[in-house]
């Protein structure tokens, strides 16, 4: 297994928008302490209701989170880019995990263990008032997605997930804001509750309403 120091990957567990409020050296901290570990296709990481003692992010690679139901039928939760991260309410201390992931391209995880997290909140009492801010912010944001799922048109979530999507995915070229999808079509109509199709027509529907302009290389601009 690598730490965060020999990875050569350019995605470091620091970068993502959790840790951005943290000082370079609480993020010092976390990044001497990251565990990578790497999975093939097909390569389970966590099954449902296994014990889940740590902070996962995606460093490369694609991984799906699913339940099984009692008939047998399979719902995915999730599809996990790099970038993405799981286990945040294990950061203080383990819980049984609520889906399986699975590894669908080969990939690696950047891991950091909760007891390795509470040896380093006892060293920097400030580092967990730091992690609270980051988790505060995205509950918000995940109960917002959640309430739009059930009350609003399609079009007016889909927006609203380009804008959460922009906070970590987007650029500034040219003096316009350009976001570099990192999902899908099918994987944005799972987390919507919607279909590819749907999605499509919506996209396309904005676009032409001007809101929004679809170049190349799944790279949205936002006027």
């Amino acid at each position: 297994m690598e730490t965060c120091l020999t990875c050569k990957s350019p995605l470091c567990i620091s970068h993502i928008r959790l840790f951005r409020t943290l000082s370079e050296k609480q993020q010092a901290l976390i990044v001497a302490n990251v565990i990578r570990i790497p999975l093939k296709k097909g390569e389970i990481f966590i099954h449902e209701q296994e014990p889940l003692s740590s902070f996962v992010v995606i460093n490369r690679g694609r991984f799906k989170a699913y339940n099984d139901t009692i008939d047998g039928r399979r719902n995915v939760v999730y599809f996990y880019r790099s970038g993405d991260f799981f286990g945040e309410n294990c950061l203080f201390h383990p819980v049984d995990s609520p889906f399986t992931v699975e590894c669908v391209e080969d990939g690696s995880l950047c891991t950091i263990p909760s007891d390795i997290m509470h040896r380093l909140i006892q060293q920097d009492h400030d580092l967990s008032f730091a992690l609270l801010a980051g988790l505060s912010y995205r509950i918000e944001a995940l109960e917002d997605e959640i309430k739009s799922v059930h009350v609003e048109r399609l079009e007016n979530r889909l927006y609203g997930l380009l804008k959460s999507l922009e906070l970590d995915y987007g650029v500034v070229r040219n003096g316009e804001r350009i976001i570099r999808l990192p999902l899908s079509q099918e994987e944005m109509a799972s987390r919507l509750g919607s279909s590819r199709e749907a999605i499509s027509r919506t996209l396309k529907k904005m676009e032409n309403a001007g809101k929004i302009r679809i170049l190349a290389h799944k790279e949205i601009l936002l006027p």
